[in-house]
């Protein structure tokens, strides 16, 4: 008889106050599922200056994930002040985690998504929304030394022992090869990047919010997580200062309470998996920023050689307008991300960018159709020019862009056998299919009566000996052999 007393009690406090406290603290909240501009202008809004010092934070986060925050971080109160519904609120932080997602998601794609065209967005979040790209996005060098990097920042030795030139190199070398052949299989319109920098500006924010949303809820589900084994870890709940009207009053608990604590393995699973959905949106939308940015570049530059045949026969040596529009962009995104990113992020996204620049450089010598001297001073001042903005943003120089400038003042040499030449004297510093795109070049570049004076075919043979003379020196082994054998 008691039992059943008890049991309908429990089941009236559930309905009737426990379920007005949530409804209460969901409201709080401010969550909203509508797509209406209002709604999606207000969960774009930005916390208070003042709060964001009393936070500690470098950078802004939105205020309507610092609203889920302290909704949940009052749910995790109650959770020790009414041991025998844990599951309830545990399943309302479940909640208030998938709603708000939702809702930074659907901000996301406003972004993203095409007006003129439903369903599709722009090519950066393409790639990432296909399940197999994203996967092998996640793989890229960058991204997974960024990983690396960001679950280590607490550990006493962060030191990557892999970062050594040679494996820097080689890492870059693998991921700017898997962005160009993405790159290079459409042409690219201006529509298939972002221009927006204020909607530039947001993906950072949503991205640095849901960040930070998942490290604070952390603590609390690793608390919650030890209490399945011992409830004394419950008083670790309320470290911080709590103010709801629920609450607000002392929160010191008697241990025998704790021993009725009612929390479910599968409850906890689900909250683990709605953090985690939490955190994989965040990274996607850094992802796209990091897409975004190399987009922008190829985008800059397949202008330039779209349009290259007057580098056969330009005067002007300046800088190439749409060089000059690069680095423009390139400033502007530098000056949003910076405020909006922390420095680990902001130095991921544009690592390994003069890389990518002179890569692409370099591999699109053979759309030109012929080039000038003066082409030749054109191209290497395009090159200088991106290398200041470059040096402007990451405050150092850039070697890779000066291997790109070595490689068009090449073109220079009046005869093939100056390139033989330097090969044989420093060593080979590009590979084989750049030199012979450059002889091609050179080749294309002399006037119709020198022409005929340049045997092609033997100077592509000359690169490959210089670039392999072992090789060169086995085949002279094995025929000698063969000879012997005859």
């Amino acid at each position: 008889m008691i039992a059943a007393k008890l049991r309908k009690l429990t089941e009236f406090i559930r309905d009737r106050f426990i379920g007005r406290v949530i409804k209460d603290i969901r409201e709080s909240a401010q969550l909203s599922s509508s797509a209406t501009t209002a709604d999606q202008n207000r969960l774009a809004e930005l916390v208070p200056v003042v709060l964001q010092k009393q936070l500690q934070l470098p950078i802004p986060i939105l205020q309507s994930t610092y609203s889920v925050f302290k909704s949940c971080e009052e749910l995790c109160a109650l959770v020790k002040c009414l041991p025998p519904y844990a599951d309830d609120f545990c399943q309302a932080i479940i909640d208030l985690l998938f709603k708000h997602r939702e809702s930074c998601n659907k901000l996301f794609l406003t972004i993203v998504e095409r007006n003129d065209s439903p369903g599709t967005s722009i090519y950066s979040n393409e790639w990432v929304k296909d399940p197999d790209i994203n996967r092998h996005l996640r793989t890229m060098p960058a991204f997974d030394a960024f990983i690396r990097m960001a679950k280590q920042q607490h550990s006493l030795n962060n030191d990557n022992q892999d970062d050594n030139a040679d494996n820097i190199r080689f890492r870059q070398t693998k991921e700017t090869e898997t962005l160009l052949i993405n790159f290079s299989q459409n042409e690219m319109n201006l529509d298939d990047i972002c221009t927006n920098y204020k909607h530039v500006k947001l993906l950072a924010n949503i991205h640095e919010s849901l960040d930070w949303l998942y490290c604070k809820l952390s603590y609390y589900f690793d608390i919650l997580d030890k209490c399945l084994n011992d409830t004394k870890y419950l008083d670790a709940l309320t470290q911080t200062t709590v103010t709801s009207g629920y609450t607000s009053r002392s929160l010191k608990q008697n241990h025998h309470q704790y021993e009725q604590l009612k929390l479910s393995r599968v409850n906890l699973e689900i909250f683990s998996n709605a953090m985690k959905t939490t955190l994989t949106l965040s990274y996607d939308i850094l992802l796209v920023l990091f897409l975004e940015i190399r987009l922008h570049c190829f985008y800059h530059l397949s202008l330039l050689f779209r349009n290259a045949s007057h580098y056969a026969s330009v005067i002007d040596t300046d800088p190439d307008e749409n060089i000059m529009t690069l680095n423009r962009d390139l400033t502007r995104l530098q000056d949003t991300l910076h405020s909006s990113l922390n420095e680990k992020k902001f130095s991921f996204l544009f690592q390994g960018l003069g890389f990518v620049l002179a890569t692409i450089l370099i591999r699109s010598a053979p759309r030109f159709v012929r080039i000038s001297e003066s082409g030749v001073t054109k191209m290497c001042r395009n090159i200088f020019a991106i290398e200041q903005t470059l040096t402007q943003i990451r405050t150092v120089g850039d070697a890779e862009l000066m291997r790109a400038h070595r490689y068009y003042e090449l073109l220079y040499a009046t005869k093939p056998d100056e390139i033989i030449g330097v090969i044989e004297e420093h060593g080979p510093e590009y590979t084989e299919q750049d030199y012979i795109h450059l002889l091609q070049l050179k080749h294309r570049s002399f006037p119709a009566s020198e022409s005929g004076n340049f045997d092609l075919s033997k100077y592509e043979q000359i690169i490959k000996k210089a670039l392999h003379p072992n090789s060169t020196i086995q085949n002279k082994i094995v025929n000698g052999q063969t000879n012997v054998k005859h």
